[in-house]
Parts: C-alpha cells; structure tokens; sequence
C-alpha cells in the first residue's frame, strides 16, 4: 500500500485514509500471523528457554516500530531544514523497506513437514457453530450484543429505563 500512495506524489486525503486502511489492516494480519508462528515454534523451545521466542519477536517488532517512527519524522522535515524526503519519497521507503527485510525470508516459513488438507466450507461452518454453542463464548456474545442495543436505544431517545 505504501508503494501505491508513493506513486501518487501527493497522495488526497481520500487516498491516505483509504490505502493507509489497508496498509493498517496488513499490519494487524501480519502482526497476528507472526504471533501464530511464534507460538506454534515456542513449543518446541527447551525447557529453560521457555518464552524468550515470543520476547525476542516483540522486542524486534516494536524496536523496529521505534526506529521506523523516528526515521521518518527526521526525513519528513524537508519544509523546514531545507533537506528530507517528501511524502511520496517516504512512503516509497517504507514499502521498499518491508519489500527487502521481509521478502527473503518468507522461503523460511514453509514447513514441508506440515501439509494440512484443504478442509470444506461445511466442516469449517461446522466449527464455527460447534465454538458458538460453548457457554465461554455465547455469554460474552448476548451481553456485547444486548449491551449494544441498550445503547442504540438511549441514544435514539426510545425504551430503556431511563424514560421518565
């Protein structure tokens, strides 16, 4: 996404809130397939390292959060110290950034040893419906569910017990 917005130079706020969206919604992904992967590699940790995979990784996420931020509001200061990058420049960096850290070692995620069966669209829903009926989830579910309806009431002016 950020690669898109620096080819538009001067990117309109529509097109910023829009691609930085997706570029938000990649980061949530890539955050949570990371934590899926440390966590299915922590079991294989011994004994007395037990959790370091998992500090290691948030460590270097947000040390890299850190720098990046940084980095980027030293750069940005073309207006008023004369030298920087524009915004386009920017944004090219940071795809370019993620394009060549994160680009080689994806060959390092497949597991050959681990090949899952493609499974259907039944059996997944069948899952999905197995995980609702558990009272650990449906009780939480009503109450966000009735709770938000409650609030859509009092904001409407209708029902609700604070009619008088």
């Amino acid at each position: 996404m950020n690669i898109a917005l620096a080819s538009l130079g001067e990117p309109s706020l529509n097109a910023l809130i829009g691609l930085g969206f997706f570029s938000v919604c990649g980061y949530m992904l890539a955050d949570v397939m990371c934590d899926a992967i440390i966590v299915e590699r922590a079991q294989l940790e011994p004994e007395g390292k037990v959790g370091s995979m998992q500090a290691v990784g948030y460590m270097a996420r947000y040390i890299g959060n850190v720098v990046g931020a940084t980095l980027g509001t030293i750069l940005y200061n073309e207006a008023e110290w004369g030298w920087g990058l524009s915004i386009s420049n920017i944004y090219l960096l940071n795809g370019l950034c993620a394009l060549v850290l994160v680009g080689p070692v994806t060959w390092f995620l497949s597991d050959p040893n681990q090949v899952l069966a493609a499974r259907g669209l039944r059996e997944q829903l069948g899952d999905i419906w197995g995980m609702v009926q558990r009272r650990t989830i449906y009780v939480p579910m009503s109450f966000i569910g009735q709770s938000g309806r409650e609030g859509g009431r009092r904001r409407e002016g209708g029902g609700g017990r604070d009619r008088e």
